[in-house]
Parts: C-alpha cells; sequence; structure tokens
C-alpha cells in the first residue's frame, strides 16, 4: 500500500500522535511507499512514526518519499529513499494525492474552521479522486 500523509505545521496533538504511532505498529507491513511534505510540525512527525513503526517489521522495507516546499523557511530537511524536486505547496500536495492509495491526515482544527488550511485542501483532493482517507 501507497500511503500519504499531511498535517499541520503546528505538529501533531498527543492523540493524534498516539493514533499514528498505534496505525503505524499496525499497519507498517502493508506499506510499501510512504510520501510526505516534508514541512515542520506533523510531516516530520509522522515521518518519525513511520521509523517507530518499521521496528515492529525489520524484515520488511518501506521507501520513504520526500515532496519538498519550495519555501525552504518551513522545510523539515528529513532525509529519503527518494526525494523529488521542491514544488509549490498546491502543487506537491497533488503529487502526494496522486502518489497514494491511503490518505492520512492529521488537520490542526475542523475542515469548516480552516478553509485556508493546506491540510485539508490535500484531503479535498484526496476526495475529488475518491482516494481512502484517515482522518486523525
Amino acid at each position: 500500500m501507497k500511503v500519504g500523509f499531511t498535517g499541520s505545521r503546528k505538529g501533531l496533538s498527543k492523540e493524534q500522535n498516539a493514533k499514528l504511532l498505534k496505525w503505524m505498529a499496525e499497519n507498517v507491513k502493508d506499506v510499501t511507499d510512504f510520501h510526505h511534505g516534508d514541512c515542520i510540525g506533523a510531516d516530520s512527525e509522522a515521518h518519525n512514526a513511520l521509523l517507530f513503526g518499521r521496528q515492529f517489521c525489520k524484515d520488511h522495507e518501506v521507501f520513504i518519499h520526500i515532496h519538498p516546499p519550495l519555501n525552504q523557511t518551513l522545510s523539515a530537511r528529513r532525509n529519503g529513499d527518494i526525494v523529488y524536486p521542491a514544488k509549490g505547496y498546491l502543487e506537491r500536495n497533488q503529487d502526494i494525492v496522486n502518489a497514494c492509495d491511503l490518505l492520512i491526515a492529521a488537520p490542526a482544527g475542523l475542515e469548516g474552521d480552516c478553509l485556508r488550511s493546506g491540510t485539508w485542501a490535500t484531503v479535498r483532493i484526496a476526495r475529488k479522486l475518491k482516494k481512502k482517507i484517515l482522518i486523525l
């Protein structure tokens, strides 16, 4: 399974982090590729959660795909197996959705309250493409 991740640059809440770590521990064996946008906050924390999940399935390889933003100010500068050329946020988020079977989203707030949220914009793209979505 190819998994994409999107989340707030504010980072994961304690509840979101616990749910993501649990999901990774239970499902990493089914993940072949993990895509994220390489921003500070939730993207970087999801990267760590994947590394955590890998320890439960050491004989299984998961390729980490990094989709960095053009604006390097908010980049987490994580290392991955595949690093794509930097793109604008919307274009990069579209690439993440296009590449995944499942999108995991960790928004900072409710959808109706966050019209300018990149996380919710990415969820809307995934909905249009009828991708599976897990909202933490």
